[in-house]
């Protein structure tokens, strides 16, 4: 085939994700072989999960050899399992793992010499490898040892016609080498997405800086990839999207969403107190709020509260109104989705989780997401005949099902989530809830937005290292320090907020200014 690889730089909010889908599903309808793979992979379940819901809306199906897995999926199903005698241990075989080696492993755990230490990991893993076992954090070595053998990564490459790679900044030089040895046989064309300003991830010894990482080499191979920018950016108004401007090594972008033109100031918040630092926060938006409504325009609803690390917010999260990322959802629809799931698995279909899991082609994940959409309708009273349309389009085994079986169900599924309610109605709630409020950390809201964010940096030093302009000064840091600035600043759609919890100089607020930011004081 001939090969023109794709690689695409897309900064915060350009919309990679749906570029990606939309290039995934191009290439099923004019280009899918019966006889090859096209595989899309990326780094979390979740991620996956909303590929397949999107493709699937888009095609009106998944076809069986589209493979949409994370990293990990992608290495299990075609280098290791093929060519190497090894299982992955599940949960059940890590916990008999320990239960076994319980002794050894605390041994190690109370070793204060961590050259002793690692010798003695090793030697853990060497004993399982002997067995037939290998730990996630083996498959990209072994997959790396694999694919040394010209006529293994041939044969892979014979398989597999496409390989779609999201967030690609944050593949290791180590998973570079695995997907470079499948690509120098010209059969499998590569697409690759990411953005390096949003490797927020340390420097490994074989990933010594910033320039050395994968998708940063991979820009200059121009015989090899098909480069492509994406400069624009679906999410922030202008003025954030200026601000962003700043920091990027490679992408100037410009706005094209529909809060374009919306004239808020990117701000700094000139005090040290994290409390008085959100209040200042939340009258800020009241008052731009009014604004927005005397234009008829839509007012911030959405905030989110950042910071590198969750202490740093803590005390917010206890005695104000919000939603800590990360920890379950107290909203009705939660309460009783499992009760639901199980009544219609075990009671309805006669299947056990596995089977039903195996049958329908989803993970345990996704499945939960349609039955918390089934508790959530419920909950709303939406009518039987919508949500028995919306369960035989999401589950396969149901497609025969008939309809009063479906109803039947739901009458069940039903008393399930009035008892739930009452559940939830007596759980004690604050009052005065006027905005939908996250709490989190940068790490956690990567890929998130937020109409509203306040980012709280601990330090000065921490401060300035998220609005170093210097791009040589920035490609030189071999942290995370630099980069993860501009991943909670990009998070914002019409107003970015910032404050540090320590007093700052008249050379930093200088610094700020340069950037367009205004001080409030």
């Amino acid at each position: 085939m001939s090969v023109k690889n794709k690689l695409v730089i897309a900064a915060a909010g350009s919309g990679k994700t749906h570029s990606l889908i939309e290039e995934v599903v191009s290439v099923v309808r004019n280009e899918m072989s019966p006889h090859k793979y096209i595989c899309v992979v990326s780094f979390t379940n979740s991620v996956s999960d909303e590929i397949i819901s999107k493709v699937e809306k888009d095609l009106g199906y998944v076809p069986d050899n589209l493979h949409i897995s994370t990293i990990h999926g992608f290495l299990y199903r075609f280098i290791i399992k093929p060519y190497a005698k090894f299982v992955v241990c599940s949960s059940s075989d890590v916990v008999e793992l320990i239960q076994s080696r319980v002794d050894e492993i605390s041994f190690i755990k109370n070793e204060k010499d961590t050259t002793k230490k690692r010798n003695l990991i090793n030697s853990f893993k060497r004993k399982n490898r002997l067995k037939g076992r290998i730990f996630i954090d083996d498959m990209i070595t072994t997959s790396n040892l694999i694919t040394q053998d010209k006529e293994c990564s041939s044969n892979i490459s014979e398989l597999i016609s496409h390989v779609f790679i999201d967030e690609f900044q944050d593949v290791t030089a180590n998973l570079n080498n695995v997907f470079e040895r499948i690509r120098v046989h010209k059969k499998t064309k590569f697409y690759l997405v990411g953005d390096p300003e949003q490797y927020i991830m340390s420097f490994t010894s074989h990933q010594q800086s910033f320039k050395n990482l994968p998708i940063n080499l991979n820009i200059h191979k121009t015989r090899t990839y098909d480069v492509k920018k994406n400069t624009d950016n679906w999410r922030s108004t202008q003025k954030i999207t200026d601000f962003l401007n700043n920091f990027h090594s490679s992408v100037s972008q410009t706005s094209v969403s529909k809060h374009k033109n919306l004239d808020i100031e990117v701000i700094f918040c000139n005090e040290i107190d994290v409390e008085k630092s959100y209040k200042s926060f939340i009258s800020y938006i009241e008052s731009v709020n009014v604004e927005l409504l005397d234009q008829n325009l839509e007012a911030i609803s959405t905030l989110f509260l950042l910071s590198r690390e969750n202490a740093t917010l803590g005390s917010l999260s206890t005695k104000y109104d919000f939603e800590v990322l990360g920890e379950k959802n107290k909203s009705k629809s939660f309460y009783g989705y499992k009760d639901i799931m199980n009544l219609l698995i075990h009671s309805y279909l006669k299947l056990n989780i596995y089977d039903f899991l195996s049958v329908n082609g989803i993970t345990k994940f996704y499945c939960e997401k349609i039955m918390i959409k089934v508790a959530d309708s419920l909950h709303k009273n939406e009518s039987k005949t919508s949500i028995t349309s919306y369960l035989k389009e999401h589950i396969i085994s149901l497609q025969e099902t008939e309809n009063r079986v479906i109803h039947s169900f739901l009458y069940n599924a039903q008393d399930i989530v009035n008892k739930s309610e009452q559940v939830f109605e007596s759980l004690p709630r604050k009052e005065g809830k006027k905005f939908e409020q996250i709490i989190s950390t940068i790490h956690k809201a990567k890929g998130l937005a937020s109409d509203a964010v306040l980012v709280v940096a601990k330090t000065e030093k921490e401060l300035l290292k998220w609005i170093e302009t210097d791009k040589s000064k920035r490609e030189l840091c071999t942290l995370d320090s630099s980069r993860i600035g501009y991943v909670a600043f990009s998070r914002a759609r019409k107003l970015l907020f910032i404050s540090c919890l320590e007093n700052v100089n008249s050379s930093t607020l200088l610094k700020l200014t340069k950037t367009g930011v205004k001080i409030l004081e």
